[in-house]
């Protein structure tokens, strides 16, 4: 992946996090709960292990043999 298409990734993650952690306040707050702290956690983390995998550096040199008999 190039610089420039990681980037858009990231940036479309953290965008779509930010819609869905408030989709599932508002849909908190009207049914009578607190602020769900617990799936604020869950989501986070798991943003983060995205971001982790999209900037991940994948090593360059391939040295795969396969045996044709």
């Amino acid at each position: 992946m190039s610089y420039l298409s990681k980037l858009l990734v990231s940036i479309g993650m953290v965008i779509g996090f930010i819609l869905f952690f408030g989709f599932i306040v508002i849909q908190t707050k009207t049914s009578g709960s607190a602020t769900p702290m617990a799936f604020a956690a869950i989501f986070f983390f798991g943003l983060v292990a995205g971001l982790k995998a999209v900037w991940k550096k994948k090593e360059t040199t391939q040295n795969h043999h396969l045996d044709k008999r």
